[in-house]
């Protein structure tokens, strides 16, 4: 569980007489608390709905125990989050991109298709799959392989190889 309850406050950066507060004035409307209770979680759901000043856009805020959901109406920017206890994942045109919790980033597409995904580790590694190659870069960059359905080609520091492979 990555959270237990949720209460409203609402900031204010300037006092009754307009000045700029140091510190902002916290206000929580009364009852403005949600939690999730012992029963079945997975039957609950808090959230929040953010309604867009132009009412094009809405956005909600969802609270489960294992995860928080970001969500927006569908545009042209990212319309969804999900964050955890060991990544966060963000849908955005047309991708999901992820954030592991060793800093390692992957990149697939949205309709979960393995021939187009990206990933770069921790260490700076980068791994490209496509339906055409599959490229691999060192961390260092000291490395280079490049692999096609009938070609194998790698650079190192020792020089260059490159070998048919049919």
């Amino acid at each position: 569980m990555i959270w237990k309850s949720a209460k409203l406050l609402i900031a204010f950066y300037r006092d009754k007489n307009q000045r700029k507060r140091r510190i902002p004035y916290l206000w929580g409307p009364k009852g403005a608390e949600a939690g999730i209770t012992d029963r079945e979680k997975s039957d609950q759901e808090t959230f929040v709905l953010i309604e867009d000043a132009k009412g094009a856009r809405d956005i909600q805020i969802k609270f489960r125990p294992e995860h928080i959901v970001i969500r927006r109406d569908a545009g042209d920017y990212w319309h969804g989050l999900v964050i955890t206890d060991h990544s966060i994942k963000a849908r955005v045109a047309g991708r999901i991109i992820e954030i592991g919790h060793d800093g390692a980033v992957k990149s697939i597409s949205a309709d979960d298709t393995e021939s187009d995904k990206t990933i770069v580790e921790a260490d700076g590694t980068v791994f490209k799959w496509t339906d055409l190659a599959e490229i691999v870069i060192s961390g260092d960059g000291a490395e280079v392989s490049h692999r096609q359905p009938d070609q194998f080609t790698a650079i190192t520091p020792q020089g260059t190889i490159t070998k048919a492979l049919r």
